[in-house]
């Protein structure tokens, strides 16, 4: 009976422990670097030299309690699955778990009051996340590009939500928030595709440029009625007034008419709206700002009041009043374009991702190309810029895959960084001017036919190749056939 009871006794033992070397998959001494922080009562981890999947931090290490985990402490560990923090812990610092690819599960305890800029950023494994009552900010980037995550839950003490802190979490289909928050920063929300509504508390005082941008299932942004600063209306946000129109969400279909209250149109209001096909301005609106049409693929047209004092249209196309500025074609036009000829300036980005496109005469009325104006053309095959244009811009013509010759006009003096970067059929570019342009010093013709060929006037070869900015391009520069 004594050997029997023994035995178990033994057995017992073993299995306490076997049970506490599980349960403690670390070795506090060793595993973990750490320093001292300014108060001296206290270490913060530095880095993790262990091996182990499942780590719980201990709250306590060499008699000093753990307060933060530091800067890219646990980065690129791609083994880890499973992250327990203490409730020890004040802050999980920037890049603190970033790029922990493997990372399925994370408990965060109720010490921690700010998670830093990119403290997840790339964890793509991670589902969900359970953001405590303690905490009061989420970073900048936060949980930028965890595209498995589907689920978070926000405690009730965040008051801001950092610029991108969720940005490109493309599975997130669920989040609520608080009403605790006060701020959402630029583009906290924008890529997350899987969104299909979002409701604003009346507490938030502040939303950032595109915030919730470039969201493709989401059909509404819901706002408190309580809120001082914002409102909705059909599922659209607006401020309180609906003076402004500030976001249209991505996954709205067929036309858009602005509000009559409307005087200004926010900043890429209606940017990645890819299914967004006609959109009617009304004489209200008095200011348009940037990147507001960007990248609405099946856009036919947009259409403003003959009583606009300030904007007007042509064949579906943006102007100024006076149509001196072409300010934006939209997304689906296709076939051939005359710029006409009162028109002085193409604006930024005024063709950007006209994906059908094919090909394009810029008379010689035109002096300014502005940046990103022909940018992502990807059937755009061939352009001829007037003998005014003086200015070809940044990013002009990037990114235009199909083009295969360019002829530029003799007036041009100068033209910008990446103007013609990634035109991978780009064989052909013909510049009249007797003096060389001046050129940008980056990526001017990056990623462009490894035959291209460069021509300018015969009597100017030499100079050309001499000039400090086309140096580099000797080889390619020819006499005009």
């Amino acid at each position: 009976m004594k050997f029997k009871m023994s035995v178990t006794g033994l057995a017992l033992s073993v299995v306490a422990v076997f049970t506490a070397y599980v349960s403690v998959q670390y070795n506090p001494e060793g595993d973990f670097e750490t320093k001292r922080n300014y108060d001296g009562k206290s270490v913060a981890i530095t880095a993790y030299k262990g091996s182990s999947p499942i780590i719980s931090i201990p709250p306590v290490i060499n008699r000093m309690p753990v307060t933060v985990i530091g800067e890219g402490a646990f980065k690129d560990h791609t083994g880890l699955t499973s992250i327990t923090i203490p409730d020890s812990v004040w802050r999980i610092g920037d890049w603190a778990f970033a790029g922990c690819i493997g990372l399925t599960d994370v408990t965060i305890g109720s010490g921690v009051t700010v998670i830093g800029d990119y403290a997840f950023a790339g964890c793509s494994g991670l589902r969900s996340i359970n953001i405590p009552g303690s905490v009061t900010k989420v970073g900048n980037y936060a949980f930028f590009e965890c595209n498995g995550l589907t689920d978070v839950t926000i405690g009730k003490r965040v008051t801001e939500i950092g610029y991108g802190a969720f940005l490109n979490c493309t599975s997130l289909a669920n989040i609520i928030i608080p009403d605790s928050v006060t701020a959402i920063r630029n583009g906290a929300f924008s890529i997350c595709d899987s969104l299909t509504s979002i409701t604003i508390p009346d507490s938030v005082m502040v939303i950032g440029n595109g915030a919730f941008s470039n969201c493709a299932s989401l059909t509404k942004i819901i706002v408190s009625p309580n809120n001082q600063n914002y409102s909705s209306r059909d599922g659209v946000l607006y401020n309180k007034e609906q003076t402004m129109l500030i976001q249209v969400p991505g996954g709205i279909k067929g036309s858009f008419t602005v509000p009559d209250s409307v005087m200004y149109i926010y900043h890429g209001a209606f940017t990645f709206c890819k299914s967004l096909t006609d959109i009617a301005i009304p004489d209200s609106v008095m200011g348009i700002g940037e990147r507001v049409f960007y990248h609405c693929y099946n856009l036919t047209g947009i259409t403003v009041s003959p009583n606009n004092q300030n904007y007007s249209s042509r064949d579906g196309v943006l102007y100024d009043k006076e149509q001196t500025l072409l300010i934006q074609a939209p997304g689906a036009m296709g076939g051939s374009f005359t710029v006409p000829d009162s028109v002085t300036a193409i604006d930024e980005g005024a063709f950007i991702s006209c994906r059908n496109l094919t090909s394009v005469n810029i008379g010689h009325n035109v002096t300014v190309i502005d940046d990103l104006a022909f940018s992502y053309c990807f059937g755009l095959t061939s352009v001829t810029v007037g003998n005014n244009v003086m200015e070809i811009g940044n990013g002009a013509f990037y990114y235009c895959t199909s083009l295969t010759n360019v002829t530029i006009g003799n007036g041009v003096t100068e033209i910008g960084n990446g103007a013609f970067s990634n035109c991978t059929s780009l064989t052909s570019i013909t510049v009249l001017a007797v003096t060389p342009p001046a050129l940008g010093w980056v990526n001017i013709f990056e990623e462009t036919h490894s035959n291209l060929r460069i021509e300018v006037p015969a009597a100017n070869v030499e100079a050309y190749k001499a000039a400090p900015e086309w140096r580099e391009f000797a080889d390619r520069i020819t006499a005009i056939r």
